[in-house]
């Protein structure tokens, strides 16, 4: 399958997984408990010495202060999903 074709595939086959419905996912969703995330998929990211510097002290600071979801994939769950729904209210708004 060339290229194009597997990308107009995939596209295809994600909006048929309706990906729409996590974008309307609640932080409950986002975190859920230990064990509960069958449907999760793992991503590996390479960022940037100052980014991820960031992304470290807020989860240490959360830790510190004895917030939930303190760990680094927490933050970044929620930077992108903070992310996707700024873009998603600046295409309807």
């Amino acid at each position: 399958m060339k290229a194009e074709a597997r990308l107009t595939h995939l596209a295809k086959r994600l909006s048929d997984n309706k990906i729409s419905n996590v974008r309307q996912s609640s932080v409950r969703e986002i975190h859920p408990p230990y064990g509960e995330k069958g449907n999760f998929r793992k991503l590996t990211v390479t960022l940037p010495p100052e980014l991820f510097a960031q992304v470290v002290e807020e989860s240490t600071r959360r830790k510190v202060v004895g917030e939930g979801a303190a760990e680094i994939s927490a933050v970044i769950r929620e930077a992108l999903a903070l992310f996707f729904d700024k873009q998603k209210a600046e295409a309807e708004g």
